[in-house]
């Protein structure tokens, strides 16, 4: 699974763990329920659905993929989104792409415009896209490009026409693509009277009902401190889901290092166009829609510690847990009700 730490750029992204399912040596003695799993590569990450049903629930899965990179992955030629950020119109847009542009639009007021998705020009600037980066971005270029945010002001959305109102304006919306697909196939289940299933896609993980043993869900956070080992011991916490999703994003995987060893992470803040320079590096959100979990994950890594904290205060519907860097010791803090189990 992948660190969403250049999750403003697009759907094409690595393989990383953030995430992933665990189960106890008590559990794995226990008799366990089949169940029907589907996986494999997508968005550049890697999905994994349990689902307990014998139905084929295939073709709807492959249908909300496809549907999500026909719309908004800026890697396909033929995608909406590459059309708009070329043209700087798309009329008559699909439904998938007229929701998933308001959606957008709704999570960048809410999160006062730390989830940004008219960022684009900017990351593209800083040459993050490619994997790189340079640290000389000229000020001029870099005011010149600011001035094309926030989307709300730069982008005219009907459901007939999405148009670009300032000039140079382009639109990335991978932010919120796995936690689009999930919630996509959470309400194809939902709709089928599905009662225990597991979604998992990159950093995002949503669980419904019980596992195969029979037990709610426990879901694995990676160690940022120990993440360089790629191993599936290397939690630095736990959480049981029931009905509930979970993202985490981070900046401890990408980075660039100046010549001076400094580091920067690949998470360009929204408020001052250039990267941020906080030691908050890893956020995990739980929520009941995992595409409110995907966003606040994307926003609280912009937002850095205290500002994360005070904003996930305010939404008693979402919970928090963060790992961040005090000089060189990690530390960790979760919001009160992160580890409770939600109600069916």
């Amino acid at each position: 699974m992948h660190i969403r730490s250049i999750r403003f750029y697009s759907l094409i992204l690595p393989l990383t763990l953030a995430l992933f399912v665990v189960s106890c040596k008590q559990d794995q003695e226990e008799s366990e329920q089949t169940y029907t799993q589907y996986e494999g590569p997508v968005f550049g990450t890697y999905y994994r659905i349990k689902i307990d049903s014998d139905n084929n629930f295939k073709p709807q899965i492959d249908s909300v993929f496809q549907a999500i990179n026909t719309a908004a992955n800026s890697y396909v030629g033929a995608s909406e989104i590459t059309s708009l950020n070329s043209t700087g119109k798309l009329e008559n847009p699909s439904p998938t792409f007229l929701s998933m542009i308001k959606q957008a639009q709704h999570f960048q007021q809410i999160t006062k415009g730390y989830f940004e998705p008219a960022l684009y020009p900017l990351i593209k600037a800083w040459r993050f896209e490619q994997g790189g980066a340079t640290m000389q971005v000229d000020s001029l270029e870099l005011e010149n490009l600011m001035s094309l945010l926030p989307m709300e002001e730069s982008v005219m959305i009907s459901d007939t026409l999405i148009k670009v109102k300032k000039e140079g304006t382009k639109i990335d919306l991978s932010a919120m693509g796995e936690g689009y697909a999930i919630e996509g196939i959470h309400q194809v289940l939902i709709d089928a009277g599905i009662e225990n299933y597991m979604i998992e896609i990159g950093g995002e993980i949503f669980a419904r009902g019980l596992n195969e043993k029979g037990k709610t869900w426990t879901i694995g956070i990676e160690d940022p401190s120990k993440a360089a080992t790629n191993s599936y011991d290397n939690i630095i916490t736990k959480v049981q889901l029931s009905n509930q999703g979970i993202s985490t994003s981070g900046s401890y995987r990408k980075f660039y290092t100046d010549d001076q060893g400094n580091k920067y992470p690949h998470i360009i803040n929204p408020k001052t166009g250039y990267p941020v320079q906080h030691h908050l590096v890893s956020v995990s959100i739980k929520a009941a829609s995992p595409l409110v979990a995907d966003t606040y994950a994307t926003a609280c890594m912009a937002m850095g510690t205290e500002k994360a904290k005070a904003f996930i205060a305010a939404d008693s519907d979402v919970e928090l847990f963060m790992a961040y860097y005090v000089k060189d010791s990690l530390k960790t803090w979760n919001s009160p009700n992160f580890y409770k189990i939600a109600t069916q």
